[in-house]
C-alpha cells in the first residue's frame, strides 16, 4: 500500500509514514481491528477451553455412569440367570439320584411319616421337581399338614408371638387347601397329578388324620367337618374360635 500523502510503499505495521511522516489511516484501522480480533479471539478461546474442560468432565461423568449401567445390567441378567443356573444344575443332581429319592418318599408315605415327608422334600428341593410330579399332591398336601400344625402350637402355646385370629386363620387355610388337593374341580390336575394311586391314598389318609386333629383340638362335630369345604374362611375362623372355646370348658 502507498502513503496517501507522499505515495511511498507503506506495510500496515506502520503507524506513520517513515517518508513525510504522516500517520497511516491504514494501519489504524487494521490494528483497532486486530485488537478487536485478538480481544475476541481469547475471549472464544477460554470459552472454548472452559467447555472442553466441562465437556471433559461431562464426557467422564457420562462414561462413568454409562459404565455403571453396563455393569448392572449384566450384573441383573446373571443374578436374573442365576436361579434358572442353579434350577437346572438342582435338577440334574436329582435326576441322578432320583430312584433313591424315589424310594425314601414311598417309605414315608407306605409309613405315612407326614412330617419327614414334608422335611425330605425341602432338605432336597423335590418339591418342584420334573422327575415327582406324579407324587407333586404328596408334597403340597404334606406342606399344608406342617402349617396346620404349625398354627395348632400357636394356639396352644403361650410363648407364641401369633395371635389366636391369626392361628385359626392359618389352620383353616391349611386345611382348605389340603380339601381342594383331596378333591381337585379341574380335570387337567387330575389328568397331571394325580396318576399315582400311592399318592392319592396319602392324601385321603392325610386330610383324614387332619379332621381328626380338628375335631380334637376344637371340639367340632362330624357334621362340623363336612360343611367346613363350603363355609366362608370368616365362618371356618368363628367356628373354631368357638370350638376351642368350648373344648378348654371341658
Amino acid at each position: 500500500m502507498k502513503c496517501e500523502s507522499c505515495g511511498h510503499n507503506l506495510s500496515l505495521e506502520d503507524k506513520i509514514c517513515p517518508y513525510c511522516g504522516k500517520e497511516n489511516k491504514f494501519a489504524k484501522k487494521h490494528n483497532k481491528d486486530m485488537a478487536k480480533f485478538e480481544k475476541d479471539y481469547n475471549s472464544v478461546k477460554s470459552e472454548v477451553l472452559e467447555n472442553s474442560r466441562r465437556f471433559n468432565t461431562l464426557t467422564v461423568r457420562i462414561t462413568i455412569i454409562a459404565v455403571l449401567i453396563a455393569l448392572t445390567a449384566v450384573m441383573a441378567v446373571c443374578i436374573g440367570n442365576s436361579f434358572d443356573i442353579r434350577y437346572a444344575r438342582e435338577q440334574k443332581i436329582i435326576s441322578r439320584n432320583s430312584a433313591g429319592f424315589r424310594e425314601e418318599i414311598y417309605k414315608f408315605i407306605d409309613e405315612r411319616d407326614y412330617c419327614r415327608l414334608y422335611f425330605f422334600y425341602r432338605t432336597n428341593r423335590l418339591e418342584y421337581s420334573d422327575n415327582f410330579m406324579d407324587l407333586y399332591i404328596t408334597s403340597t398336601s404334606s406342606t399344608c399338614y406342617i402349617r396346620l400344625l404349625e398354627g395348632l402350637y400357636d394356639v396352644m402355646s403361650e410363648d407364641s408371638y401369633t395371635t389366636d385370629e391369626e392361628a385359626m386363620e392359618h389352620i383353616a387355610s391349611a386345611m382348605e387347601r389340603m380339601l381342594e388337593i383331596r378333591d381337585p374341580k379341574s380335570d387337567y390336575e387330575r389328568k397331571k397329578y394325580y396318576t399315582n394311586e400311592k399318592a392319592t391314598a396319602f392324601v385321603n389318609d392325610l386330610v383324614t388324620h387332619s379332621e381328626t386333629l380338628l375335631r380334637g383340638y376344637f371340639n367340632l362335630s362330624e357334621e362340623d367337618i363336612k360343611e367346613f369345604e363350603t363355609m366362608s374362611k370368616a365362618r371356618k375362623q368363628v367356628m373354631l374360635e368357638e370350638g376351642l372355646k368350648n373344648a378348654e370348658k371341658k
